[in-house]
C-alpha cells in the first residue's frame, strides 16, 4: 500500500486496504482495520473532495455496527477528529457540535477504556512518551485526542493516580491559553501552574508543570536572564529525573551559549576617520580580538563582487601580511548567561580595502568578518533627463572633481 501511495496509484492502493480490511476485521485486528479505513477515507478525499460525507457516513455505520464498547469508542474518536479538522472549512457550527457529541460517546466507558491496554489498537495507536504514566491504557490516548485534561485529570485523581492527574492538570491550564496574548492572561497561566506545582511538588512528574512555567517565563520581559537559569536549575534539582527534563537542559546550554555579532555600520570610512564597531549579543566569550587587515591590491580584480558574508575565505587569501590593528576587549568575570553589548574603535586608516577580522578565545565560535572600503571619493548622482543620469565623483574632503575610470564589466 505504501509504495502505491506514494507512486500515487489510488485504484492500487485502495484495492490492498480493501483486502486488508476484510482480513483485519475477519482477525479482529482492530488497530489496523481502523488505521486502514482512515488511510482509504483519505485516499477517497484526495480523489473527490466532495467526499467527506460519504466517508464519514461509512465511519459512522461502523461505530454503529460495532458491538464491542471498546471499539465504538475507538470509532466515535475517530469521527470526532474528522469533524473537529473539517470544522473550518465548512459547516463550522454543525461540525463543532458533532465532534463534541463524538468525543462525549467515546469517553462514555472510562473504567472500561481505563482498563484496556493501548497497544491492543496497535498500528493505529502509537505508543507516545505518557504512555508509562497512565499504565499504557487507552484512556489517555481517547482523552488527549479529545482534549478533555480536565476531565481526565478530575478521573485519574479520583483513581489514585496523582501521576497521571499531574501530567492531564498540566495539558488543562495550557490548553485553556493556547494562544498566550495579553500579560494578564500569562499572569494568570502561571498562577496557576505554580499552584499546581505545589500541589504535586513530590512527585517527578512536576517536572512536566515546570517545563510548562519556563516556556511561559520565556516570552515574559518581566523574567531576566538570570531568573530564567535559577528557575532552571532548581527545577533540575527538584525534578531532574523526569523523562521530558532534557528540554529544560538544553534550554540552559541555550542561555550560555557563547555569541556575539559585530556591526560596522556603513561600509565607507574616511581616511582621517575612527570608526566603531558595535558588539551586540555578547555571551559567555572571555575575549574578543578585532584584526584589522589591509587587502592586496590583487584583490580589486578577483573579487568579482563577491562580499564578505558569501566568501571569507577569498578575502582571507588576499590579505597583505600581519594585521595593521588589534583591538582586544576581554569579559572575564561575567556571569555565563549575561547578554553584553560593548563597543570598539578602529583608529584612522589610509587609502584601501580592509578586513575586519572577530575572533574570540572560545572553542566552536566562528570567526565574524565586514569588508570596510576607506576612500575619500564619494559620487553625486544627476539626473539630467528621463534617460540622462550624470555620476560625478567628487573627493569627500575638498568637494572637487576627481576622475576614475569605468572598467568594462562596469566596475570602477
Amino acid at each position: 500500500y505504501y509504495a502505491a501511495a506514494e507512486k500515487w496509484h489510488p485504484r492500487t492502493g485502495m484495492a490492498l486496504l480493501d483486502k486488508i480490511i476484510t482480513r483485519a476485521a475477519s482477525e479482529k485486528e482492530y488497530g489496523h482495520l481502523i488505521k486502514a479505513q482512515i488511510f482509504r477515507s483519505s485516499m477517497m478525499a484526495q480523489l473527490s473532495p466532495d467526499s467527506f460525507d460519504i466517508e464519514v457516513a461509512r465511519m459512522e455505520r461502523a461505530e454503529a455496527t460495532a458491538t464491542e464498547p471498546v471499539l465504538k469508542a475507538v470509532y466515535a474518536t475517530v469521527l470526532g477528529k474528522l469533524y473537529r479538522e473539517n470544522c473550518q472549512y465548512a459547516n463550522k457550527g454543525d461540525y463543532e457540535a458533532k465532534y463534541r457529541a463524538c468525543f462525549a460517546r467515546a469517553l462514555q466507558d472510562k473504567d472500561r477504556l481505563a482498563h484496556t491496554q493501548a497497544r491492543v489498537y496497535e498500528p493505529l495507536v502509537v505508543r507516545g512518551g505518557y504512555a508509562s504514566v497512565f499504565d499504557d491504557d487507552l484512556l489517555h490516548v481517547i482523552g488527549f485526542e479529545a482534549g478533555a485534561y480536565a476531565e481526565l485529570c478530575d478521573y485519574y485523581a479520583a483513581h489514585a493516580n496523582r501521576h497521571a492527574a499531574c501530567i492531564m492538570a498540566g495539558w488543562a491550564v495550557t490548553n485553556n491559553y493556547n494562544k498566550v496574548g495579553p500579560s494578564a492572561n500569562r499572569a494568570k497561566q502561571l498562577q496557576q501552574i505554580d499552584s499546581l506545582i505545589a500541589v504535586y511538588q513530590d512527585i517527578e512528574e512536576a517536572g512536566d508543570l515546570a517545563i510548562r512555567r519556563f516556556e511561559l517565563m520565556k516570552g515574559d520581559s518581566r523574567f531576566t536572564e538570570a531568573d530564567r537559569m535559577t528557575y532552571i536549575d532548581n527545577a533540575l534539582a527538584k525534578w531532574g529525573a523526569w523523562k521530558g527534563m532534557n528540554k529544560l537542559r538544553n534550554e540552559r546550554a541555550e542561555l550560555i551559549a557563547p555569541t556575539f555579532t559585530i556591526s560596522l555600520a556603513q561600509e565607507t570610512m574616511r581616511p582621517a576617520t575612527a570608526r566603531m564597531v558595535r558588539i551586540n549579543a555578547l555571551r559567555n566569550i572571555k575575549q574578543l580580538t578585532l584584526n584589522v587587515y589591509r587587502l592586496k591590491n590583487t584583490y580589486y580584480k578577483a573579487s568579482k563582487g563577491y562580499t564578505v558574508a558569501e566568501e571569507p575565505q577569498t578575502l582571507k587569501k588576499y590579505v597583505a601580511g600581519k594585521p595593521v590593528q588589534v583591538i582586544r576587549r576581554r569579559y572575564y568575570g561575567q556571569p555565563a548567561y549575561k547578554t553584553l553589548t560593548d563597543t570598539a574603535t578602529i583608529a584612522p586608516l589610509p587609502l584601501g580595502v580592509y578586513l575586519v577580522e572577530a575572533v574570540t578565545d572560545t572553542k566552536g565560535v566562528k570567526p565574524q568578518y565586514a569588508e570596510r572600503h576607506v576612500t575619500d571619493m564619494m559620487v553625486l548622482v544627476q539626473n539630467e533627463t528621463a534617460q540622462a543620469t550624470r555620476l560625478v565623483a567628487v573627493s569627500a574632503t575638498t568637494g572637487q572633481p576627481v576622475t576614475f575610470n569605468i572598467l568594462g564589466d562596469g566596475q570602477l
